[in-house]
């Protein structure tokens, strides 16, 4: 999957960035379909989640390190039981982000870009962004129960 989270444009589906896209979506069909090797083509996936008291720790695959470019992490929530999501603190160490907030003593969910616009701000070593993930299963305001 080629991220385009960090080109788009707030009020315009149609991003005028396509050359960053095409070169994502080249380095995959060279990396991905036509299996030649040294290409940087995939973008850090979240592989799993760890609970260290106050904290979530995420772990990703596709990135032997990670980076913010020096800026700060801010598109991070965290949700405890009560599945109420709050601004978190993110902070990283090589492919992990340690996420955590005052506001939840015991975490079970973490949900990283999920808005209707934001611009990534997490890439891997390759300089290729995170997409949007979610950590729970929970039933969204809009989503009727059982579907």
């Amino acid at each position: 999957m080629v991220s385009a989270i960090d080109v788009g444009m707030e009020n315009d589906i149609h991003f005028m960035d396509k050359t960053t896209i095409a070169q994502r979506a080249s380095y995959w069909a060279l990396g991905q379909t036509y299996g030649i090797k040294g290409i940087a083509y995939k973008s850090p996936e979240l592989n799993s989640i760890k609970t260290d008291a106050n904290k979530i720790i995420l772990i990703f695959d596709n990135a032997p390190y990670l980076t913010a470019y020096k800026k700060p992490l801010t598109l991070f929530e965290i949700a405890g039981e009560d599945q109420k999501f709050y601004p978190a603190k993110a902070e990283i160490k090589a492919n992990t982000v340690t996420v955590e907030s005052e506001a939840v003593k015991n975490p079970v969910a973490v949900r990283y870009a999920y808005k209707e616009y934001v611009k990534g701000e997490l890439y891997n070593n390759d300089g290729l962004p995170a997409s949007s993930f979610r950590t729970d299963h929970w039933i969204l305001p809009f989503e009727k129960q059982g579907n």
